[in-house]
């Protein structure tokens, strides 16, 4: 098993790794992964920064959100902002 590639997979699928040990682990993190995959909150989000001067948004496009899973964006604007 490779870790560090299933775990690298999953960042780059804007995931979470689902990696199991040992037999006795297979069942619950099966049905784990089964759960995760499909109970989509939103899907197709768009980050959209109309009127707002912002720069630097990583990542470019944000994955769907899951339950129990936040979506994290992070980015940089000019011009200070109030409300």
């Amino acid at each position: 098993m490779n870790r560090h590639l299933i775990e690298g997979m999953a960042r780059a699928g804007k995931g979470d790794p689902f990696i199991v040990t040992n037999q006795q682990e297979a069942r619950e993190t099966a049905e784990r992964f089964s759960d995760y995959i499909r109970s989509p909150v939103l899907t197709d989000i768009k980050i959209d920064c109309e009127d707002f001067d912002a720069y630097a948004i990583e990542p470019p496009q944000s994955g769907d959100l899951f339950a129990e899973r936040p979506i994290l964006i992070y980015g940089k604007y000019n011009n200070p902002r109030a409300g």
